[in-house]
């Protein structure tokens, strides 16, 4: 059996405290008319800041199964927030782009969530912000090389 040293064990348990928050705070968009998945959220985000993608691209972005970003995108389109375009490239693929609608929808659960992080972060001076937004930022490109190394990232 694997022992973990007890700062590892730490951020292991702040880790899983922070996925608890992601999901409240999932809940509170959604008492405010926010009702999309999570991974719907990701995709719009995805779309907006890196432009139309084709579906296998934004599963490789997501680190998700192409069945299911297929599905997510399927429920996007049906909702008026993403539409298919044809690839001018290769006029047999699509390239999924983000519509006005899906750009508004964002914006609101950004500044929702942003809400959420001013209030819980009211008493944090800037440089801690600094400090701990460089912190989270390298975590999470370790998690990626570790998990690529590993070949868990799929």
């Amino acid at each position: 059996m694997h022992t973990v040293d007890t700062t590892t064990g730490q951020l292991v348990a702040a880790v899983r405290r922070l996925m608890g928050a992601k999901r409240a705070v999932q809940r509170r968009l959604t008492g405010v008319g926010l009702s999309l998945p999570s991974g719907g959220v990701v995709v719009l985000d995805r779309l907006v800041v890196g432009g139309p993608a084709r579906i296998g691209d934004l599963a490789l972005a997501g680190r998700c199964h192409l069945s299911v970003t297929s599905r997510l995108v399927a429920e996007l389109e049906t909702g008026g927030y993403v539409a298919r375009e044809t690839d001018p490239l290769d006029g047999r693929s699509h390239l999924i782009v983000v519509t006005d609608r899906g750009r508004e929808y964002l914006q609101r659960c950004l500044a929702e969530v942003a809400s959420v992080f001013e209030q819980a972060l009211a008493g944090w001076s800037s440089d801690e912000r600094a400090a701990m937004a460089e912190q989270l930022t390298r975590l999470g490109a370790a998690l990626d090389d570790a998990l690529q190394t590993n070949g868990a990232a799929t």
